[in-house]
């Protein structure tokens, strides 16, 4: 505060402290008055008493005077006693004392002097009666207008939709919207297999997308006082009761300013008005209706832009949503209340400063009826506008908070889906829930590039990172299917036999090992064999990769299952695999381990197809019955229940490329491999089934002896077609395509005896209705048995 300003403050408390000592003197002088007329008049009624009662006497005296005797003397030994006057129309100071209560009481009045603000809305006060220049009061009627109109600009900007921003109403179908679209693709899936709706929801401090939305989450937990997983209103919410508190202080501040405004019209209402006015050393003696009109309107805009800002603050306040910005947009509000203020003191001409200073105070008469009104009013305004806004906007507020959360987090969480374009399908995946205390490094992908990023970038350093020698490679890696990669694999050995080969080979494939073992949770295993129980396991692809040995990939007769590139047998296992076949012989094998093996992962391997869990669906114990069926009869039941799996639609003997090896190498006999056309997927051995009776005319030997001899069993289509049996290529003995067999609808057919069973066997063992409904051509065969006759 300036000096000068310090001063006029000081000189106007002054004058004011003499105005109110003069107010507070003025009624005790007229008791005095009126005290002592009385007494006058008491003395000329018992002349002589009152001088002597009125006397000082010393205080030793007193003492020795007698006590007061009847009318009026004093009795020795007492203290002197105030006769009691009489007023000559028989009314004591008792009476008298009653009157002046009676004017303390309900219709007492009392005057309390109401200074002039100092702002710029009282310059129609001193136009004209002041000391300051024609541009100074230009000025200060420019400033007063720009006061306003920034008053109003600011109740304007805030009332708009753009800066307030978004309801909360609104941000639900937002929330709606990104919940169904980007919140459970797979594109935002993290290294951690979490979906993007999990770690938003759960406050990750690592997300790099949709921040925005965690942070209106946070904002809501924070306000409502909830946690991430809760979607009820806490018993206190901190929210809630600051925001009721800051429209509550808000509602005080503009109370108190319309409180003034008020008074201040009452206090010019009590100034005499007359054609001029008239002021003398800054008290009013009267004041021109002119005058009077044009305060009052001023008067009048200062309510109107208290009440808008009231209602815009309001607004403003309710629809705020973070909590830490609650007691900064009220000081904000503050600071555009006293705009006008701030402009009468930093920017006002200094003379007309001086004029509204030197302003006195005009006393206003308040009786205890009007004081007792005011506050009633005073109080109901403020109950109305703070309950106002608290149950039309800041309970719906929460309300619409819960309904955004939810539309965000409620729910499942933990699934990603994916578009495949081709069926025009969305397909599922389950993601890993994000809880509180997750382990940062839990998948390989963080593994991985946590343990790497510690180290070299460079090619083939890294002990879970496959990378590439340039841009190209890198974009084919990242497309590239386990089928192709089985197919490159140049060779058929184990991780354990790499080192043999050279250091190129063990670093440029090591990684893949590596992560192997980390998918099975044996990140700490260095060779094949203690992995071996895993081998078949659907999504150990990459461990039939680089232990094809360990997993049988080279062996035609272990479990058929996932024995195919497309799972990660490398192509040269596969090929060593048939090579081997070539010289078993060619006939069904024993009903072995691996048989039963095969058909108990049966359902899981289908269930994994079609993505539901097989037995339980309606058809669960037909396939039950064909698992029994199988493991009973071997390689027979691909004869009963027919070449392809009614499921997959596989050729059982030609094998699936997608799950399993051909079961011509376990079952060629029953595979039709020992018949004249005999399939590709045949073993080698099972090529010929004897020497053909006639050579061609041309040729230079006339039997298979003599062409053994010329070389024939050399080439290979020739010795097959020619000399099958003398060229040793004949390991089994020729029998007829069972595939062919038929039957009649409505009677059983003949089932050859080498097959070992009847049609009554598959009715004591309740296969038929397993048969029937898998369409199986023995059920045709069998057709009376089987109930197929009408």
């Amino acid at each position: 505060m300036s000096a000068v300003k310090l001063e006029k403050k000081v000189a106007a408390l002054e004058r004011r402290l003499q105005n109110e000592m003069r107010f507070m003197v003025q009624p005790l002088a007229q008791k005095i008055d009126h005290i002592e007329e009385k007494l006058r008049r008491l003395d000329d009624i018992l002349p002589g008493k009152l001088a002597l009662a009125e006397q000082p006497e010393p205080m030793e005296r007193a003492e020795a005077e007698p006590a007061e005797k009847p009318g009026g003397y004093l009795v020795p030994g007492t203290v002197p006693v105030v006769p009691t006057v009489v007023h000559p129309e028989g009314v004591g100071f008792a009476k008298w004392k009653e009157e002046v209560n009676d004017l303390e009481g309900e219709g007492a009045i009392d005057e309390e002097p109401i200074p002039f603000a100092e702002t710029v809305w009282n310059l129609s006060l001193v136009l004209g009666h002041s000391r300051a220049g024609w541009l100074d009061l230009t000025i200060a009627c420019l400033l007063t207008v720009l006061g306003t109109l920034m008053q109003v600009f600011f109740i304007a900007v805030i009332t708009t939709e753009s800066f307030l921003g978004e309801s909360m109403e609104e941000q639900v179908e937002a929330a709606r919207h990104w919940r169904a679209g980007s919140a459970h693709d797979v594109k935002y899936m993290d290294l951690a297999l979490t979906s993007l709706v999990s770690r938003v929801c759960n406050a990750d401090g690592a997300l790099i997308l949709s921040t925005g939305q965690a942070e209106l989450i946070e904002e809501i937990n924070q306000f409502l006082g909830i946690d991430a997983g809760d979607f009820q209103l806490a018993m206190v919410p901190p929210g809630i009761v600051l925001c009721t508190l800051c429209i509550m202080l808000w509602c005080v501040v503009l109370s108190g300013e319309l409180r003034a405004i008020g008074i201040s019209i009452v206090a010019a209402a009590q100034i005499p008005r007359s054609g001029t006015t008239v002021v003398r050393n800054g008290s009013f003696l009267s004041i021109s209706y002119l005058r009077f009109s044009v305060y009052l309107l001023f008067r009048l805009a200062r309510t109107a832009v208290a009440i808008s800002l009231m209602y815009a603050g309001t607004q403003w306040l309710a629809r705020t949503t973070n909590i830490t910005d609650l007691i900064l947009n009220a000081v904000a509000l503050e600071a555009i209340l006293q705009i006008d203020e701030m402009i009468f003191t930093m920017l006002f001409p200094k003379r007309v400063q001086a004029a509204i200073y030197e302003l006195e105070p005009v006393k206003v008469r308040f009786t205890r009826r009007w004081g007792q009104l005011e506050s009633c009013l005073v109080g109901c305004l403020f109950v109305v506008v703070v309950l106002a806004p608290f149950i039309s906007w800041v309970l719906p507020l929460a309300d619409s908070m819960l309904a955004v959360k939810s539309e965000y987090c409620d729910g499942n969480r933990d699934f990603v889906v994916s578009l495949n374009q081709d069926m025009q399908m969305y397909m599922g995946f389950r993601s890993v829930p994000l809880e509180s205390d997750n382990v940062s490094d839990s998948t390989l992908g963080q593994v991985a590039v946590a343990e790497h990023s510690k180290g070299s970038l460079s090619n083939g350093s890294a002990r879970y990172i496959s990378f590439s020698l340039d841009l190209d490679s890198f974009e084919l890696s990242r497309v590239r299917s386990m089928k192709e990669a089985a197919e490159q694999f140049a060779f058929c050995l184990d991780y354990d036999q790499w080192a043999v080969k050279g250091p190129t080979l063990l670093e440029n494939y090591g990684s893949y090992f590596r992560s192997a073992a980390f998918h099975l949770g044996r990140s700490e295993a260095t060779s094949c064999s203690e992995l071996s129980q895993w081998c078949n396991v659907l999504d150990a692809r990459l461990l039939r990769l680089v232990c094809p040995r360990t997993c049988g990939c080279a062996d035609p007769r272990a479990l058929p299952w996932y024995k195919v590139p497309s799972q990660g047998c490398p192509q040269a296992c596969r090929d060593e695999a048939n090579a081997i076949a070539g010289n078993l012989e060619c006939k069904d094998a024993n009903t072995t381990e691996n048989w039963h093996d095969f058909w108990d992962l049966y359902p899981t391997v289908m269930s994994s197809l079609v993505g539901v869990d097989m037995l339980s669906t309606p058809s669960g114990q037909k396939i039950l019955a064909l698992i029994h069926m199988m493991k009973s009869i071997g390689c027979l039941g691909i004869f009963i229940l027919g070449s392809r799996d009614p499921i997959s639609q596989a050729d059982w003997c030609e094998g699936s490329e997608r799950y399993f090896a051909p079961l011509a190498l376990v079952c060629p006999d029953t595979c039709g491999c020992l018949s004249e056309s005999r399939p590709a997927y045949c073993p080698a051995s099972c090529r010929g089934c004897g020497d053909a009776p006639n050579f061609p005319p041309s040729s230079a030997a006339t039997n298979c002896e003599e062409a053994k001899l010329l070389g024939i069993c050399s080439i290979p289509t020739e010795a097959e077609q020619l000399c099958a049996e003398t060229c040793g290529l004949c390991n089994g003995t020729n029998s007829s395509n069972m595939s062919n067999t038929s039957a009649a609808p409505c009677f059983d057919g003949d089932v050859p005896g080498a097959f070992g069973f009847n049609c009554s066997t598959l009715q004591v063992n309740g296969w038929c209705p397993m048969l029937i409904a898998f369409n199986s051509p023995a059920s045709k065969v069998c057709s009376k048995t089987c109930g197929l006759c009408t």
